[in-house]
């Protein structure tokens, strides 16, 4: 009886979160509230409150939802060996399609935390966590880049790995997630390569 109920109570978690993603997603943030959400996910309010304190509390959880969703898939939030990240850049791709509307409700709420930072009490709190992981991976390569060429090598790799690109290339150029992560492999290839090969994009080599 017990794993039947949390069973359930999962469900209707689920349940609610995306239905956030969809409201986000057609609405935005700005006009977000529980009573929406609740109705779009056809529970009562009282059930939405059982599971976050607040609306903060219920933006908050989507990032780690589907954070989890993406782990338990086989998706790849934090890949220590670069050499490995255009697979995960294929895998991580599908699965933001696989997603829909929360990959793309994501891609909006971190737009808007850079618009503004204290939106919800939002925290983009693995960007850090990933972008150090990068940036050491980009040392081991290239040990010689000084501290602007470092970052920016890392912001452009970075980039690559984010929401907000598998967003645009399916949603402005209508690319599947398969295709969208060859793209992004792709891409993520020929620079790491080119870091390899002594070139940056400082040196004037191209």
């Amino acid at each position: 009886m017990g794993s039947l109920r949390d069973e359930q109570k999962r469900i209707a978690r689920d349940r609610i979160l995306q239905a956030l993603a969809a409201e986000i997603t057609e609405n935005g943030l700005l006009d977000l509230s529980i009573p929406t959400v609740a109705e779009r996910a056809g529970v009562s309010q009282r059930t939405v409150y059982n599971y976050f304190e607040n609306k903060d509390a219920l933006v908050r959880a989507l990032a780690d939802w589907a954070e989890q969703w993406m782990e338990d898939r086989g998706g790849r939030v934090v890949e220590p060996d670069i050499e490995l990240i255009p697979q995960a850049l294929e895998v991580n791709f599908a699965l933001f399609a696989e997603m829909g509307d929360v990959t793309t409700a994501l891609a909006r709420i971190r737009s808007e935390l850079h618009r503004d930072p204290g939106l919800y009490g939002l925290t983009d709190s693995g960007h850090e966590r990933r972008t150090e992981a990068l940036r050491a991976g980009l040392t081991e390569v290239r040990p010689d880049l000084d501290p602007d060429e470092l970052a920016a090598v890392t912001a452009i790799f970075r980039t690559l790995f984010r929401f907000e690109t598998w967003d645009y290339l399916a949603n402005d150029f209508g690319l599947s997630g398969a295709d969208a992560g060859r793209v992004a492999a792709w891409a993520y290839s020929v620079l790491l390569d080119a870091l390899q090969d002594g070139r940056g994009p400082f040196d004037g080599s191209g």
